[in-house]
């Protein structure tokens, strides 16, 4: 039994190392030519089934995985889909009858309204025609009097010629205005009457086709919101069916490239220290050579190796672009070794938004935010309220996630580069510097003992 590894052994850790750091982050294209044996070999001899008919590589893990989506158990995503067409057809169905609801109802609301308009005009004109009788008769009455007035100067003149003839003008002229005053009373009662009648209908159907409308109104909103309610039940029903479908081949069965670690180790241990006697062994080392495989009925899908990683102090960080990229666009953001959004990598400084870097649900993904802006800019431009204050320390509030929560945070000046400042999230119920302090000393901030520091911890 070996008990543990002679100098000769040791050495060789570097070369594996090296070895399968090469392997694990290479960017050579896969060419069909070389894939198509190891896939071969890897379902009639590892998984014992017959070799594929189609083998195909695509330019990035997700469009392998989309691809296996759509080969993987077709006969399931028929189902759903069979499944989603009914529900959208009962919707449809739903929507038509409730549309043809509306309809009718908005057909016997123009029913009244023309029924309301037939009403109007039938007023209109028997106020018309009785306005017209009215000044037809006082018109009358202005040429009986007229005539009469006439006959009277008339008679007059001939009885007493020239010499009473201003004595006629001047009863002329007083019956002429009686006349004209009689024609204005009529014509202001009518008018009155005229209004009148127009404000009664007004009112009348102007109130019912109002109170009608703003029924059909609340009514049609109603059922649109139902409508709308119905179809965001189907949606969540359709995704959760799809998410259980999806979710049951998210994983390759091989990882190619990605297993480096574990082929290192067993490489290393078959090479160097026991003789390996599985057969199985040289074919799965083979798949080393290609990267993600889903190895399904017929048909064998590849992903493509990126074409580019990039690292700063071994770590996956690029502070301009992806630091993993694929032909296809397929990329991943990382800073200093935790995946990030695009636009916090490729945003300047004073692009950054610090609530949309607080707005992060992950709290490392924040953390490297406020790495790139800045603690200073952080504070001044997040912070909402000022808790309490000294000249050492600021305890104020700050939003953190989607909801925006207004959560404490403790702004403390470093002791020994007094122009650095540190900030740090407290307890929720933390109101004063102290109660702050004491929470980051003891956990608890309403401990009876007062903790003062002098230097950051």
């Amino acid at each position: 039994m070996i008990t543990e590894l002679t100098p000769a052994q040791t050495a060789k850790f570097a070369y594996y190392r090296e070895k399968w750091l090469e392997i694990g982050l290479s960017t050579e294209p896969i060419t069909l030519s070389a894939a198509r044996p190891i896939i071969d070999n890897l379902y009639t001899k590892l998984l014992d089934i017959p070799k594929p008919e189609f083998v195909v590589i695509l330019d990035s893990p997700l469009a392998a995985w989309l691809a296996a989506v759509v080969f993987c158990d077709v006969e399931d995503w028929r189902q759903v889909r069979r499944q989603v067409d009914e529900q959208v057809r009962q919707v449809k169905r739903q929507v038509r009858q409730q549309v043809r609801q509306q309809v009718r109802q908005v057909e016997q609301v123009r029913q009244l309204v023309r029924q309301v308009g037939q009403q109007v005009e039938q007023v209109r004109r028997q106020v018309d025609e009785q306005v017209w009788q009215q000044v037809e008769q006082v018109r009358r009455q202005v040429e009986q009097v007229g005539q009469q007035v006439w006959q009277v100067e008339r008679q007059v003149k001939r009885q007493v010629g020239q010499q009473v003839g201003q004595q006629v003008e001047q009863v002329r002229r007083q019956v002429d205005e009686q006349v004209r005053q009689q024609v204005e009373q009529v014509g202001q009662q009518v008018w009155q009457v005229e209004r009148q009648v127009k404000r009664q209908v007004r009112q009348q159907v102007g109130q019912q086709v109002e109170q009608q409308v703003w029924q059909v109104g609340q009514q049609v909103w109603r059922q649109v919101e139902q409508v709308r309610q119905l179809v965001r039940q189907v949606k969540r029903q359709v995704r959760q069916q799809v998410d259980e479908q999806v979710w049951s081949f998210v994983w390759p069965y091989c990882d190619g490239q990605f297993t480096a670690p574990f082929f290192a180790f067993m490489d290393y241990l078959f090479s160097e220290v026991i003789e390996c006697e599985c057969e199985m062994w040289p074919v799965y080392l083979k798949t080393s050579q290609l990267s993600l495989i889903y190895s399904l009925p017929h048909i064998a899908v590849l992903a493509q190796k990126p074409t580019g990683i990039h690292f700063a102090n071994n770590i996956l960080h690029s502070s301009t672009g992806p630091v993993v990229e694929y032909a296809d666009g397929f990329s991943v953001w990382c800073l200093n070794g935790t995946r990030v959004p695009q636009w916090l990598v490729e945003k300047s400084v004073a692009e950054l938004n610090p609530l949309d870097i607080l707005a992060l649900d992950n709290a490392q993904q924040r953390a490297e935010g406020v790495r790139k802006i800045g603690v200073e800019r952080l504070w001044h431009k997040c912070c909402q309220k000022i808790l309490d204050k000294n000249d050492k320390y600021e305890l104020g509030l700050i939003p953190v996630g989607r909801t925006g929560e207004l959560r404490p945070y403790l702004r403390m000046q470093n002791p020994s580069v007094p122009e650095l400042w540190h900030v740090e999230g407290v307890h929720p119920a933390c109101e004063t510097i102290q109660q702050a302090l004491n929470y980051r000393r003891y956990g608890n901030s309403k401990s009876q003992t007062n903790w003062n520091p002098k230097l950051i911890t």
